[in-house]
């Protein structure tokens, strides 16, 4: 009697062997067949590389073009502040000179020398230095030629934002060609452009200068009637100063020019008030 075991063995089917090597291939096959391939990437993969591709370097050109203009831009900004700090030692030597030159010229003509004019590249500058410097040798009686005074003047008259110094201009430009014997017209010129300026009867010491001279010319050539009536603009603004110098000073050009006039009273009176404001006013005021 045959054993359960083989009745069950009839029973099962038999299926060819397979080898190793053929299940794995058709493994493979079907595996193929039914996966899906991935998405093509949207940016090249770069040959034999497993990494994203990096992002381009920056073109060279343009940032080149970046930093030169970042080096104009600079330039541009810095390039005042660096002028401005290469001047501003002169110019202020100078602003220092002007502000006691009318007190003590000496002192300020010992400033101006710590200036070597020939280096000064800066034409305002230049004519700020030109202006003092001529002031200060009129204010001290050096003779002088008309050229530094001459440089200033025309700098001020080419660049009108500067009236204080282009009246200072005018009127040294003035009593120095008057002083070197110069024609009286070419200096009342001078003087009555130097007039422009006075804009109001509050005393300024330019101004007044300017009336001054302008009397006094007008006394030399024979004008007696002007000579007055500037003589009496003298003695405005002298009287506003509360100068004793100032006064003394108008008392005696109002004095003669009445004298000049015949008038003999009010020339007495004038006179009189010019000694008695002498007792007070030092030697040397010339301006």
């Amino acid at each position: 009697m045959p054993s359960q075991l083989h009745r069950y063995k009839e029973k099962i089917p038999k299926y060819p062997r397979l080898s190793r090597q053929s299940t794995s291939s058709q493994y493979d096959d079907n595996t193929r067949k039914s996966a899906k391939l991935p998405q093509k990437p949207d940016f090249p993969i770069q040959a034999g590389s497993r990494s994203f591709p990096q992002p381009e370097a920056p073109d060279r050109r343009s940032a080149h073009f970046s930093r030169a203009h970042l080096k104009n831009f600079l330039l541009i900004i810095l390039s005042p502040i660096i002028f401005t700090c290469c001047t501003s030692r002169e110019e202020k030597i100078i602003q220092q000179a002007e502000k006691v030159m009318f007190e003590s010229p000496d002192s300020a003509n010992q400033m101006l020398l710590q200036i070597v004019p020939s280096n000064l590249n800066n034409e305002r500058i230049k004519a700020y230095y030109a202006l003092i410097k001529s002031a200060i040798d009129y204010k001290l009686y050096k003779k002088q030629s008309i050229k530094n005074i001459s440089q200033a003047l025309s700098f001020y008259k080419q660049h009108g934002n500067d009236s204080r110094h282009l009246q200072m201009a005018y009127f040294y430009a003035g009593a120095i060609n008057e002083d070197n014997g110069g024609d009286d017209i070419e200096s009342l010129q001078k003087y009555k452009e130097a007039e422009l300026f006075i804009t109001n009867k509050e005393y300024d010491i330019i101004s007044y200068q300017t009336l001054s001279h302008i009397c006094k010319l007008y006394q030399i050539n024979g004008y007696k009637n002007l000579s007055i009536t500037y003589a009496k603009k003298v003695q405005s603004l002298a009287l506003s100063s509360k100068d004793s110098t100032f006064i003394t000073e108008s008392y005696n050009l109002l004095g003669l020019s009445y004298l000049q006039n015949e008038q003999f009273d009010s020339s007495r009176i004038s006179l009189q008030r010019a000694m008695s404001y002498s007792k007070h006013a030092p030697f040397d005021h010339k301006v």
